[in-house]
């Protein structure tokens, strides 16, 4: 049984490996605008209230 833990321990620990950045390269920097404004507008009102001091924009 503790085998049975430790093999599901660390298989759930090792989902933390498959997280990734997505980054997006842009033609131009009126893309990127578009791309931020699209982004902020389909994110919940709760979110947009509550972002990060250091987020730039």
């Amino acid at each position: 049984m503790k085998r049975f833990l430790f093999i599901l321990c660390g298989l759930m620990l090792s989902f933390i490996l498959w997280a990734a950045i997505d980054t997006y390269q842009f033609e131009s920097v009126a893309q990127e605008e578009q791309y931020r404004d699209l982004t902020a507008s389909l994110r919940c009102p709760n979110a947009r209230t509550t972002a990060s001091p250091t987020q730039t924009r």
